[in-house]
């Protein structure tokens, strides 16, 4: 900095960091002014610049040296000509220390946890409850096909899609969850990133339900009442839809009750390895990187609390579950419609 402001006579820079003891010093010796953009810095600047051009080492690309023409770029004083920092006014020296990890992240950077933790939830739960959503769909629908078929093709087609599941059942559910989302790509937007989750938690999920759906209606279809509708013209579809299905409500209410918190804690781990939501998106997971680092435990306990989120919601869904059970139909109660 010091070279620079000699030999270039600027009496302004702009960046986007804060600078240490000897740049503000230099900045003070040459009377000069340092501003730091503000307010989604990188994207409000982009859209400042009206024009460019390089200037020098064009061969290194992004980090050549190029002339822009900015105008209505949004920049705050971070050191005045007198050597005045705004970093140590407000105490950003310490967040630096945080950087370095000297202390748990989160703690000085002004963040309001709580705030972040009520946000974050909207994309935990919303990934889990789609891909619990998703895995019983698709559950019921494989399950209800394989349980439902009849005669040669049926049985081919029973053995084809329980051997499918047994093979996903087979495999470490994790290992596979982080095989599938990694790879993908991995600079996403925020809703590609919850769509991709959604989709692999749920493609990793169906099988149980598929193979408990499939025995519920593999032994419902030989009831009296399927006979009946059978014998009364009801075509397979019906007799699926209307009668077999509803048979396994009370399982499919006890795996979504187990799938929600599996689910939760799935994105919890992939953000947590940078393979879900990351940073500045406020989830469950990416939360949970702030408590494991530094002396977080000790200095800063309340960065766990999105831990402490994952096991009550787990308990909610389970708690609600167990109170809203839908007892399942038997042959004396069903009636034939």
């Amino acid at each position: 900095t010091d070279t620079m402001l000699a030999k270039t006579g600027l009496i302004g820079m702009v960046g986007k960091s804060e600078r240490g003891p000897a740049a503000i010093e230099s900045i003070r010796k040459h009377g000069a002014v340092y501003c730091i953009a503000v307010g989604g810095a990188a994207y409000l600047v982009s859209k400042s610049i009206r024009a460019s051009k390089v200037l020098a080492f064009a061969d290194l690309g992004m980090e050549a040296i190029y002339e822009f023409e900015v105008r209505d770029m949004p920049a705050t004083v971070a050191v005045d000509a007198q050597g005045n920092a705004v970093q140590r006014a407000i105490g950003l020296d310490e967040v630096c220390a945080e950087l370095r990890g000297d202390v748990p992240q989160g703690r000085l950077a002004g963040r309001d946890q709580f705030a972040r933790l009520a946000w974050g939830t909207r994309l935990s739960l919303g990934v889990a409850l789609g891909a619990a959503l998703g895995a019983i769909l698709l559950g019921a629908l494989v399950g209800g096909i394989a349980g439902s078929s009849g005669g040669l093709l049926g049985g081919l087609l029973d053995d084809g899609l329980m051997r499918v599941a047994d093979v996903i059942m087979a495999l470490p559910a994790v290992y596979v969850v982080l095989a599938l989302r990694a790879s993908m790509p991995l600079v996403l937007s925020t809703a590609q990133v919850f769509w991709t989750m959604v989709v692999v938690l749920a493609a990793v999920g169906w099988p149980i339900p598929a193979r408990g759906v499939r025995a519920v209606v593999a032994a419902e279809k030989t009831r009296e009442y399927a006979e009946a509708a059978r014998a009364m013209g009801a075509s397979r579809t019906r007799i699926l839809l209307r009668h077999l299905l509803p048979a396994a409500r009370g399982f499919l209410v006890v795996q979504a009750s187990l799938l929600v918190p599996a689910f939760v804690l799935a994105e919890a781990t992939l953000s947590f390895v940078g393979l879900g939501f990351g940073e500045p998106i406020p989830s469950w997971g990416a939360m949970l990187r702030d408590a494991g680092r530094g002396r977080a435990l000790v200095e800063a306990p309340w960065l766990l609390a999105p831990a402490v989120a994952i096991v009550l919601s787990a308990l909610a869904v389970n708690l609600t579950a167990s109170a809203g059970t839908v007892p399942m139909p038997t042959s004396q109660s069903r009636q034939i419609v």
